[in-house]
């Protein structure tokens, strides 16, 4: 049997779980109480539960249906997490009882790092040879280029740059960000490659169909000594 095991951050299933959270993000370190208190006030004001563990359980099952229906096969999608349950170890341990035979890796993340992809691919071939599995594992490395994506994304700036007014539709300036700074430059090539790529290809796409709409792709590191 395939499968396909989606890797991202967290799934917070309640906020009185923030203090596991960062403290497996501060390696086995307790956050002080300012810290905690702090974070809480940031998911206190996204109003609602955390939505990266609840997008991410949808995507999983949606492209579970959508293999299935495409494919005629059972391709199991399972989901695992690096700072909260279910954690890459115990994901792995179920892959294997289930009898899975092909493992596709997918970090959630399309933009190659690191930290990230790279990290999360490392954590699968860990936890095989920790049980002695031999399971083929397929890494899917990046997918910032990926058509259905990039259409996304300019889908998404396109209907921001219409809810403007008028009157400032050809004053419109749009700015490019990551999730955090990538560190130091040099040691994140790829990252900052990708990313740059990602952000042309729907500057790209959002002009097209946006003729008054101008855009420059420019991406921006801070400078370190």
């Amino acid at each position: 049997m395939k499968a396909i095991l989606m890797m991202t951050y967290a799934a917070l299933p309640s906020i009185d779980n923030l203090l596991p959270f960062y403290t497996h993000i501060f390696q086995g370190h307790v956050p002080s109480p300012d810290v905690l208190e702090g974070a809480k006030r940031c998911f206190r004001s996204i109003g609602v539960a955390d939505p990266l563990g609840a997008v991410t359980a949808r995507q999983a099952a949606a492209l579970e249906r959508r293999l299935k229906h495409d494919s005629g096969e059972e391709i199991r999608v399972y989901q695992t997490m690096k700072h909260t349950p279910p954690f890459v170890d115990e994901t792995i341990r179920q892959i294997v009882a289930d009898g899975v035979t092909r493992l596709y890796s997918l970090p959630m993340s399309p933009l190659y790092s690191r930290s990230g992809t790279a990290a999360y691919h490392l954590r699968v071939r860990i936890a095989l040879a920790a049980i002695g599995a031999n399971i083929p594992v397929i890494e899917i490395n990046d997918w910032h280029l990926f058509p259905n994506l990039v259409e996304a994304i300019s889908l998404r700036l396109r209907t921001a740059h219409q809810w403007l007014s008028s009157t400032n539709h050809s004053k419109a300036t749009v700015l490019f960000t990551a999730h955090s700074q990538p560190g130091s430059p040099q040691a994140n090539i790829e990252f900052i490659q990708a990313f740059s790529e990602l952000a042309k290809a729907v500057a790209d796409q959002a002009s097209a169909n946006i003729g008054c709409l101008p855009i420059e792709a420019q991406v921006l590191h801070p400078r370190h000594g």
